[in-house]
């Protein structure tokens, strides 16, 4: 079947007629209502059923609204017209993609200055009253050998976040921190400049398997300017972590030596220290692996445990007692199914929700009509997809928060929209106004919402 005809049967909604103005006004109408819509009824049954840990815009886990300044006015007009300027090039002939991610890292930068200096890089790394983030223990560390004999005794009495992640997430800050000269602004700069140029790396070689390099670039300049994308590189530590997990899954596919073996492995190790949740990409790897690369990833699998193993052995940390305490942490009344059954079900929402909403309605869009995709960027978003669903499930990330700390899921949902790239983005009319109804959402929320966490 010819790709014109594949696109007239699979693609109603993305084709020429997708961007009228007439249809766009209908698609943001009603995702509107529906954000509208799932507030109210969200809050309606956390109040019928007495949960407390509520959000009071449901689903929007630590969010409160703002009104923007003059000044956030002004920043968010630049940041608008480098839009323009980058997209000309993005849309250009000779794209190459060196040039689409340090233009996305540019408006990632722009995107969160808009909430200024303080709000955008500072507060998010060393905010709260008391702190609560990972800054607030890395500062107090001194030894970071030390802080790993002891972690296992310390963890009950480490703020939130610390206490329910293993202790890379505190040293991979201190590390930071030592880095940037003690400046928080610094430290979230390199943070995300780092996190987002692996993950754009990674994206694009995956991409770039199913796709010419075009199409792969301009998809990798989708990812960037993703909403969630936008609010939360510069904010979070789970954006190195999203990180890390694509490399993995990206030489994993495509290299085939012993020392990219090792690669993965490292990058899988230095995944599992930051969080707990480094777990959701090993279905992924099994899936991709089986039949054909089973033998490899149980090499990376075995040098994995061998790593920790020698962690265990010269510093005494145990990764499955950190893991347990955490979870009791976590789930203090245990498995929150029968424990909470109305708070399980309602979170479980909560969750799942939470990221459609900061993915958008056009890539929302362009995600269910590559659902049919069966090449390998398919497989890999419903492995992603199945995987995320299965740690739901388990009651994992039990207070929403999703679009932050599932960031890793993101690059899953753009690669479904693979499928459609080949048909839709080779438009490049088509291309741009999809590029700007993505970015302008982000713009926007940038403008009237705060995302502390």
């Amino acid at each position: 079947m010819e790709s014109s005809e594949i696109q007239n049967k699979f693609n109603p909604l993305l084709n020429r007629d997708l961007f009228t103005t007439r249809r766009i006004v209908w698609i943001l109408l009603i995702f509107a209502s529906l954000v509208l819509v799932m507030d109210r009824v969200g809050c309606a049954a956390c109040h019928f059923f007495g949960i407390l840990d509520c959000p009071v815009f449901w689903p929007f886990s630590v969010f409160s609204t703002r009104v923007p300044s003059f000044l956030d006015i002004i920043v968010a007009g630049f940041v608008m017209i480098a839009f323009y300027c980058f997209s000309r090039f993005v849309c250009g002939s000779h794209v190459k993609i060196i040039g689409v991610v340090g233009a996305g890292i540019a408006l990632l930068i722009g995107s969160t200055f808009i909430q200024g200096w303080g709000s955008g890089f500072i507060t998010p790394i060393a905010g709260g009253n008391p702190g609560e983030q990972y800054w607030h223990d890395a500062i107090r560390v001194c030894d970071p050998a030390d802080f790993l004999r002891r972690f296992i005794t310390i963890q009950p009495n480490l703020l939130t976040h610390a206490r329910t992640h293993p202790p890379g997430a505190v040293l991979a800050i201190w590390a930071l921190n030592r880095l940037s000269g003690g400046t928080p602004g610094i430290l979230a700069l390199m943070l995300g400049i780092v996190s987002a140029g692996l993950t754009a790396w990674a994206f694009y070689g995956i991409a770039r398997s199913e796709l010419s390099s075009i199409v792969a670039a301009r998809l990798t300049w989708l990812y960037l300017l993703t909403p969630a994308v936008q609010i939360y590189t510069f904010a979070s530590l789970d954006a190195l972590i999203a990180a890390l997990i694509l490399v993995a899954v990206y030489l994993f596919l495509h290299r085939d030596t012993w020392l990219i073996v090792f690669g993965v492995a490292v990058c899988l190790f230095a995944a599992s220290l930051l969080s707990f949740a480094f777990l959701f990409v090993l279905p992924v790897l099994v899936g991709v692996a089986w039949r054909r690369r089973m033998g490899r990833l149980a090499v990376v699998l075995i040098l994995v445990f061998v790593m920790h193993s020698f962690l265990a052995a010269f510093t005494g940390f145990n990764y499955w007692i950190a893991f347990r305490q955490a979870s009791a942490i976590e789930n203090p009344g245990g498995f929150s199914l029968w424990a909470n059954p109305a708070a399980y079900a309602i979170t479980r929402f909560e969750g799942l929700i939470e990221i459609i909403w900061f993915l958008g309605p056009f890539l929302a869009l362009s995600f269910l009509q590559g659902i049919r995709s069966g090449d390998l960027l398919g497989r890999i978003t419903r492995l992603g997809i199945y995987t995320l669903i299965a740690m739901f499930l388990t009651g994992v990330f039990r207070t929403g928060e999703t679009a932050r700390c599932c960031f890793f899921i993101y690059p899953y949902l753009l690669f479904q929209s693979g499928w459609i790239a080949k048909f839709s983005l080779t438009s490049i009319n088509d291309f741009r106004m999809l590029s700007w109804l993505v970015f302008l959402q982000g713009i926007g929320m940038q403008l009237l919402g705060f995302y502390f966490w």
